[in-house]
């Protein structure tokens, strides 16, 4: 029976594919390989067609083999760009003992768990003095950062299991330098998050990541991030600006002097963090910070949020919320304002200020007050709601209501405004003292 001419084709192609499959299901090959020869598929149809049109058996022969070699060659290619690495189990705690040489390109292991690659990069910093971080197009990207060897950036990738293929050749992933800074770029190159028509029941496209970085000490960090997570601990910087969207913000232990920004869809938690002039805002999200201190200007504002502090301190601080409340327990500064629309302000340990000022719209002012309210002065109002005050101590402190009913009258004297240490203003509403 004759032979149809693309039978010696048809055997090398089909040795060639279940070679490739057994490779890939002992994990020896990733995914990345299958998209580097998918593009190169138009190359079987020139084959093809040499084949069609050369009758000598021997030239089909050659056609073959050099078919053969080029498949190889494209599978060497993909190892050698970091398709396919050595298949292993992965730890999170031993990222930072996986990395090693500094390198030019990221690469890529294949893992097994709910880590499908991770890709690496380290560099040398130099005079490098600023450093900047881009993060989108990430259904969820979470960002850890923490402090590294002087003179050195690192960052490593973690692209987590999601219902959204992965596909090596679409991520962005590489840093550039200039003589004073680094950028780092992360994101999908196909925008699958981006995608303007994107319905509530498409939530889940896009990839889920981990960005852990390491960036030298007393460098100025910048970092835009959208739609995940921001961790900061244990690091010194110069500044810090941030520009986060759907994802919350924690700084642990952070020594900078300047910080600005915030997040939109997003809380911010702030622990044991000290500096010079702080700026920090959420949109659709809480504010929790303790142990806070500011030399200058602390300025806290949460929208669709409450804001919660312990022991913050600072020279000028300003606490505002528009439809939430505000908790104190712990305050020192010399100029406090605090502002809360659509929610009330609880205040106590508040001490060490020269001018107290407290407003609320809708809302009401509670406060435990003590002798240290004496050194300083008070203006609390409310249009709407009432203002309760109790002193347990013995001392009375001096106050004046200008509007409100009188209810009780605890250890305090109305005296006029101008001998007072406490002003009172209540719009609609009483005046409680315990």
């Amino acid at each position: 029976m004759k032979k149809f001419k693309g039978q010696i084709w048809l055997g090398v192609l089909l040795v060639i594919l279940g070679a490739l499959l057994i490779l890939k299901n002992f994990g020896i090959i990733s995914i990345g390989v299958w998209g580097l020869l998918w593009r190169m598929w138009p190359l079987i149809l020139v084959l093809i067609g040499l084949e069609m049109m050369v009758k000598d058996k021997t030239a089909r022969e050659i056609i073959s083999l050099i078919f053969v070699l080029i498949i190889l060659t494209l599978v060497l290619v993909g190892v050698k760009r970091g398709y396919r690495f050595e298949r292993r189990n992965f730890d999170l705690k031993d990222m930072e003992n996986s990395m090693s040489g500094l390198l030019t390109d990221s690469f890529l292991i294949a893992t097994k768990g709910d880590t499908v690659a991770q890709f690496q990069l380290k560099e040398k910093l130099d005079k490098v003095e600023n450093v900047e971080i881009f993060g989108g197009k990430f259904r969820d990207l979470k960002i850890f950062i923490s402090e590294g060897e002087p003179g050195i950036f690192e960052a490593n990738l973690v692209i987590l299991k999601s219902e959204t293929p992965f596909y090596p050749d679409s991520l962005d992933f590489c840093a550039s330098k200039s003589e004073t800074a680094i950028i780092l770029s992360v994101g999908d190159k196909r925008k699958l998050w981006e995608n303007k028509n994107l319905q509530w029941k498409d939530y889940k496209k896009g990839w889920n990541g981990e960005l852990w970085v390491k960036v030298p000490s007393g460098v100025s960090l910048s970092l835009f991030n959208v739609n995940g997570n921001l961790e900061i601990r244990d690091l010194t910087l110069k500044n810090l600006d941030l520009d986060l969207t759907n994802g919350s913000i924690y700084l642990t232990g952070l020594r900078v002097n300047e910080v600005g920004g915030g997040s939109t869809n997003g809380s911010l938690h702030t622990e044991s963090t000290k500096g010079i002039k702080f700026d920090l805002e959420t949109t659709n999200g809480n504010i929790y910070a303790k142990d806070f201190t500011a030399d200058e200007d602390l300025s806290l504002k949460s929208t669709n949020g409450s804001l919660s502090v312990e022991n913050l301190r600072g020279m000028k601080i300003l606490l505002e919320t528009t439809n939430g409340p505000i908790r104190i327990d712990g305050l020192k500064g010399k100029k406090i304002h605090l502002e809360s629309v659509n929610g009330g302000i609880t205040m106590e340990n508040v001490s060490d200020f020269e001018k107290l000022t407290a407003k609320t719209i809708n809302g009401g002012i509670r406060a435990k007050v003590d002798a240290k309210w004496l050194k300083g002065r008070a203006e609390l109002s409310t249009n709407i709601g009432s203002i309760s005050l109790a002193n347990s101590e013995s001392v009375e402190i001096p106050i004046s209501v200008e509007d409100g009913k009188v209810i009780g009258h605890g250890h305090f004297s109305l005296v006029p405004a101008s001998k007072a240490n406490i002003i009172l203003s209540v719009g609609m509403g009483s005046v409680h003292l315990e």
